[in-house]
């Protein structure tokens, strides 16, 4: 029997992303989660089994917060001694325990491969403190593994050339969207409770940086012109409320539906029902829900501030894109994915299909897998 080449993998809190890259993971690696804390404050994600393969250690049954104290530092540090992994995957450079992890395996001679989400765009960037978090991060870690694009050529500003890099990152389950939604599609008659007209669609967090209120105001410009879709959003947040309201006052309430947040499982229906998927946020790093929304099947509206689209989104082929502060731009999206013949826009959903199998939790593990054989690790 082959001995597989045992990988830690270090994050904040297990989610549903998270159980699909350590999937494909344990296809080829003796991997071990390690877990900081058991529940997650922001968007509520039901704890699960662990896939198959996959060992979990959780250091802590509480939430996350801002600042670690030393104590999980601490147990952290005695965990990576116990598991004594070959490799390690950590969470970027911000997270204490994210730098405790890579200063562990640079003290043990272990790569330490940085899971890089962030791109140029996704927040202002100071010159002076780039610098000297590229010192940190070149310091500390082998090579990076980076979603797409712009978090690639985020990385390489941080000294990363492209053979310390890999790719596919941010993945999803596809089999799960996208055999779930064909599906509840193939059921001859709407179930009960099934939105009955079609609709937009945003999944996400309630909060300031999703853009929503801009998303209100475009969906009521677009009903204002004769458009019949509706609107569906389906997550919690603090703007719950005040987006009621702002539908409300836009005359657009009876069309505007807030489903509060749902499960993997509970969003299949939403994605099965679907006529597109809006994604309007100012800053992304990336946007799973693009994934999700893709492997099921759908077209998809995205602001181009968002770190997907230059992989996943080709204009006009399967959705389309708009700056975020371009109200009128944004309206026509709508309106024209609205407009478009029912034929049109099943085919730009079989490109998403296209697109996004390219995108899988086995091509995570293969792109690691390359990256530590290129690190002379394999």
């Amino acid at each position: 029997m082959i001995r597989r080449l045992r990988l830690a993998v270090v994050w904040a809190n297990l989610g549903p992303y998270h159980y699909a890259r350590l999937r494909g993971l344990a296809e080829r690696f003796d991997v071990t989660a390690v877990e900081l804390f058991a529940n997650e404050s922001q968007r509520g994600w039901a704890k699960a089994e662990a896939p198959d393969g996959v060992k979990v250690v959780t250091l802590s049954n509480g939430v996350p917060h801002h600042g670690r104290p030393w104590s999980l530092r601490r147990k952290l540090w005695s965990t990576l001694n116990r598991l004594s992994p070959e490799a390690m995957l950590a969470p970027g450079y911000s997270d204490p325990c994210a730098l405790v992890a890579a200063v562990w395996a640079k003290w043990k001679g272990v790569p330490a491969v940085m899971m890089c989400e962030s791109t140029r765009e996704d927040r202002p960037r100071n010159a002076f403190k780039e610098r000297l978090k590229k010192g940190l991060v070149q310091s500390l870690f082998s090579a990076a593994q980076v979603g797409g694009v712009r978090s690639a050529a985020y990385a390489g500003d941080l000294g990363f050339p492209s053979h310390e890099l890999a790719f596919g990152h941010n993945v999803v389950e596809n089999r799960f969207f996208a055999g779930g939604a064909e599906r509840l599609r193939s059921v001859s008659e709407a179930s009960e409770g099934r939105m009955q007209a079609a609709y937009f669609l945003y999944v996400g967090r309630l909060a300031a940086e999703k853009n929503l209120f801009a998303l209100i105001e475009a969906f009521a410009s677009y009903r204002r012109s004769g458009g019949t879709w509706e609107m569906v959003l389906v997550g919690a947040g603090p703007l719950e409320a005040d987006l009621r309201a702002k539908a409300a006052a836009l005359g657009v309430a009876q069309a505007t539906h807030l489903l509060g947040a749902r499960p993997p499982e509970g969003l299949l229906e939403c994605y099965a029902s679907a006529g597109a998927l809006v994604l309007p946020s100012l800053s992304e790093p990336w946007g799973l829900v693009v994934n999700e929304a893709m492997a099921a099947g759908l077209p998809v509206i995205v602001s181009d501030k968002c770190g997907c689209v230059d992989d996943l989104v080709e204009e006009g082929a399967n959705g389309f894109l708009f700056d975020p502060h371009d109200s009128g731009a944004f309206v026509r999206c709508l309106t024209r994915m609205a407009a478009l013949p029912e034929r049109d826009r099943a085919r730009m959903g079989r490109r998403s299909t296209e697109i996004i199998a390219r995108y899988t939790p086995e091509r995570c593990a293969a792109e690691v897998e390359a990256l530590l054989g290129r690190l002379g690790r394999l």
